[in-house]
């Protein structure tokens, strides 16, 4: 499983919920309270199954937003390797996430 964590701050910001979810294939939105999370499956070429993808947004305010991504699953044979896939599939959800904050001037750090 592949982890990983970014910070956004910005005016409006639930926004970034619905625009992320809307560019991932088959994302599913879920709201609870000031946490929101992307769920969504895709599936892997290198490894022939799915992973789950689970990008959670936990809102400290309506302008700063703690993001979590979790990527698991893919992985083959008995030691459950994923041949990169996991890493691959987290660091392109946060380079969308980076690409919306752009567009939108929401300052992003993290990985």
């Amino acid at each position: 499983m592949r982890l990983l964590q970014s910070h956004i701050v910005g005016s409006d910001l639930r926004r970034v919920v619905d625009l992320f979810g809307a560019k991932v294939d088959g994302a599913r939105v879920l709201w609870a309270g000031d946490t929101a999370l992307v769920v969504a499956e895709d599936f892997s070429w290198r490894t022939t199954s799915n992973l789950l993808l689970v990008v959670t947004f936990v809102f400290d305010a309506d302008s700063s937003c703690t993001v979590f991504y979790a990527v698991g699953g893919g992985g083959l044979g008995l030691a459950g390797l994923d041949g990169g896939s996991e890493t691959n599939r987290a660091d392109r959800l946060v380079r969308l996430l980076q690409e919306i904050c752009r567009e939108r001037s929401w300052a992003i750090a993290g990985e």
